[in-house]
């Protein structure tokens, strides 16, 4: 049985990855995410280790009327690949964005 430190949330959120090695933006969904990391579902292959800077779109429920859309900009590395996707685990900044 795997037991994590930080509760897991199965959320399929829209988001954007772009690794600094390759300077390329992304298209993705969330599988999971936590306070600690998130789990991106995408055929894209990256190594463990790479830095990734990502924009993951905070949706409201939809029985709320909003006027703006609210983006959390993190950054972190490449903890590991498995199947269709990779996690990543967060670095210490990060911050809201409403376009």
């Amino acid at each position: 049985m795997e037991r994590r430190k930080m509760e897991r949330f199965e959320l399929s959120l829209p988001a954007t990855f772009t690794a600094t090695s390759t300077q390329r933006e992304q298209k993705t969904t969330t599988k999971d995410i936590c306070t600690g990391g998130v789990f991106f579902e995408t055929d894209q292959e990256l190594s463990e280790g790479t830095e990734v800077s990502m924009k993951i779109m905070i949706t409201p429920p939809e029985n709320r009327i909003v006027d703006k859309r609210t983006f959390v900009e993190l950054h972190g590395i490449v903890a590991r690949q498995e199947g269709k996707g990779f996690a990543v685990q967060f670095d210490s900044t990060g911050h809201f964005i409403r376009i």
